[in-house]
């Protein structure tokens, strides 16, 4: 009788002691870990929200590097990490959604990981080098379905997110172009800027420098609906009778899998009050980063739409997985 009750009782403390946890948290500094190397997306929009985010928690919040294999090494890092929320992560699509596809990750994406928040939608600006004569999108396509496999894009490396912008690009529209890929953003704009390759689908605020200086003509916006108020004359591919043509890229937040539901839910609480902060705003508008503050179940839902969308692009590319 005595084994009995002690059963229940540890029962019940197994269950008490979790909730307890939760409803403290936090008690101590949180650490955002970026998957990329510094001075990226992740880590700049990390260090735009995090003080605000420190705000709304109590604690101050700590930013670390886990970088490689194209973050790949930074979310194999989170996997193992205890789930009390003091450890989360910043990232992009890549190793998220991406690498699985494409080689053998130490991790399933989608049930290794709890999901806090979808936090940013980047847009992606298709730039040509200012030697075409073409001006829009469709006149680029018309271009290059006159001439197949005369023209070329830049990406970030094979099985890159750029690379298979790049690919959906050809798909969508029907259009042969050539992959050249480049080590890094920087280098892809260089190569555009400097015409070796004929086309680059990366970030708008990796080209803005580019277009503004007129090197490159910024052609349309993919994955916005709305004009950037940094580039208020580019047109979005809604404007230009393509809004199907659509290429996820964000970045969100994820905590190691088992994090109590409480503190992913104060966490969530926080990035969604430090994306409504005007200072946000302000930085976000300057860089043409558009805040999101999806929660944890659409971002989980959002992302299993995408790996459906970049395994579809990955088979017709016939783009091999990596053993």
């Amino acid at each position: 009788m005595k084994r009995f009750a002690g059963l229940i009782l540890a029962s019940i403390a197994a269950l008490v002691v979790p909730t307890a946890v939760a409803q403290s948290f936090p008690i101590k500094p949180i650490t955002i870990f970026i998957n990329s190397e510094p001075g990226g997306a992740n880590d700049v929009i990390a260090r735009t929200i995090k003080d605000r985010m420190a705000a709304e928690l109590g604690q101050p919040i700590l930013i670390e590097y886990r970088v490689g294999a194209g973050g790949v090494i930074g979310l194999s890092a989170l996997k193992r990490m205890e789930p009390n929320g003091y450890s989360i992560m910043l990232s992009g699509p890549g190793p998220v959604t991406l690498a699985p596809l494409l080689s053998s990750v130490p991790y399933d994406p989608l049930n290794d990981f709890e999901f806090i928040n979808q936090a940013v939608n980047i847009p992606i600006l298709v730039g040509i080098n200012t030697s075409l004569s073409a001006k829009t999108l469709p006149e680029f396509i018309s271009m290059a379905k006159r001439e197949p496999g005369k023209y070329s894009f830049a990406s970030t490396g094979m099985g890159a997110p750029s690379h298979l912008f790049g690919e959906r690009l050809k798909q969508m529209t029907g259009i042969d172009m050539l992959h050249v890929p480049y080590k890094g953003p920087p280098a892809g704009a260089l190569a555009l800027a400097s015409g070796q390759v004929s086309v680059f689908l990366t970030t708008s605020s990796t080209l803005a420098p580019f277009v503004e200086s007129g090197k490159v003509r910024g052609l349309v916006l993919l994955n916005t609906t709305t004009r950037l108020k940094s580039m208020p004359e580019m047109q979005t591919s809604a404007e230009v009778g393509m809004s199907e043509l659509t290429i996820p890229s964000w970045m969100g937040f994820l905590a190691p899998k088992g994090t109590p539901p409480a503190v992913i839910d104060k966490l969530d609480k926080a990035v969604q009050a430090a994306l409504t902060d005007p200072k946000t705003k302000e930085v976000f508008d300057r860089l043409s980063f558009e805040p999101l503050g999806i929660p944890g179940p659409q971002f989980a839902a959002r992302l299993k739409a995408d790996s459906q969308v970049w395994g579809e692009v990955v088979r017709k590319a016939n783009i091999k997985p990596e053993q």
